[in-house]
This record gives C-alpha cells, structure tokens and sequence, in this order.
C-alpha cells in the first residue's frame, strides 16, 4: 500500500510539472508580474522600491521584450530618489534613464507613457537640486510631458505630472496660480476613473491627484 502511495504521488507530481510547463509564456509573465508588484503594494518597509526593482531586472533577464518591465523599473528608481532626495541617486538615476532609453527602441512601448516618465526623470533631477538644475533641465521637463499629450491627449499621468511641475514652478517665480487649477484636477480625475486598472500598462496615479486635491484645498 505505502509502496502505491508513493508512486502516486510522484506521478501528481510529474503531473503537476507537466501542467505548468504547458502554461503559456505569456500567461507565466503576467502572473510573474503580478506576483511582484502586488508584493510591493503590500510592503511598507523602507527597501520595498530598491527590492521590486531587482525582482523586475531578473524579469527582464526572463522576458527582455516586455517593455512594461522596463518602465516599473524607471518609475521605481525615480520614485526611489523622491524618497530621500539627499542621498548621492546619481547611480539610480542613470540606470533610470538607460531603462527608459531600452523602452524608446521597444517598438510595442507606450511612447506618451514613455516621455511621460522622461519628463518626470528630468524633475527628479531638478528636485535633487532646484536651484542648480532647474533652469538647466526646465525645458526637458515641459517638452517631455507635452509631447506625451500629443501622442495621448488623454494621458492623465501626463497631464497630472505637467500640472504639478506648472505648480511647483509657480511657487518658484512668485506666481500664485493654483485657483487656475482646479478645473484641470477635475477633468484629471475623470480620466483616472475611466482607466482600466492593470499591472500590464501605467495606471498609477490617481493617489498622487488625491494628495494634490487636499493639499490645494488647504490653502
């Protein structure tokens, strides 16, 4: 008896074996890609960016034409720097743009998602030193998310970003404009809730509106 449950539940396993196998590549990446990116929603410790980054270059190792990889990992490192701008992200930031540089040879790639993260690669770099960078790297900045609308009008990522870099850039020159705003937050929004929630395209966002809402109407 012991003998025949042993030899079935070495065959369950060459089973079980043989039914992943049979998975398809692309139905393994998106379950692989879920995996890692449901983990980083869930993790709050101070290395859960630098750790899904990782997770994501062994991916593209796996899966190289995938470009949506490429630009988790971007975002990611530009992300990263935003949490600790006084940290030396020199090293993180090149790596950004040579991910972002891989998804401009991507032929499948988002161009609007793709110089939407250009341009906030290049406000990253401004707001590791405003008063150093800012005139050096302004005009990247605007030319990369405008162009990101002419390839998607609709782009809220785009439209949010640009938004916030005419905000920030206001307060700089003296400009109090923010009343201005609110119409375009709105319009904003809408365009967030009509996006269809997925870790295979850009979707993220809509907290970062949420945040600017409470903190314009504090003032």
């Amino acid at each position: 008896m012991r003998q025949i449950l042993s030899i079935l539940v070495i065959l369950l396993c060459i089973q079980t074996t043989r039914t992943y196998a049979r998975i398809p590549e692309e139905v393994q990446f998106v379950q692989m890609l879920n995996e890692t990116l449901s983990k980083l929603e869930s993790n709050t410790s101070t290395d859960r960016l630098p750790v899904c980054v990782a997770e994501l270059k062994r991916m593209s190792a796996m899966y190289p034409n995938e470009w949506i990889i490429y630009y988790y990992i971007s975002l990611y490192e530009i992300q990263q720097t935003f949490s600790n701008l006084s940290a030396d992200n020199e090293d993180i930031l090149n790596d950004a743009m040579a991910n972002i540089n891989l998804l401009k040879r991507n032929k499948n790639a988002d161009k609007s998602e793709i110089s939407t993260i250009e341009g906030y690669y290049y406000y990253a770099i401004i707001a590791k030193n405003p008063s150093k960078n800012g005139q050096i790297y302004y005009k990247n900045v605007l030319e990369s998310y405008q162009k990101a609308l002419k390839y998607n009008p609709k782009n809220p990522r785009a439209q949010l970003l640009l938004l916030m870099f005419r905000l920030k850039m206001s307060g700089f020159s003296g400009n109090n404009e923010e009343n201005n705003f609110h119409d375009n937050l709105l319009e904003i929004e809408e365009l967030f809730q009509k996006e269809t929630n997925s870790y295979l395209k850009p979707s993220w966002g809509e907290n970062t509106l949420i945040a600017l809402k409470k903190t314009l109407s504090k003032n």
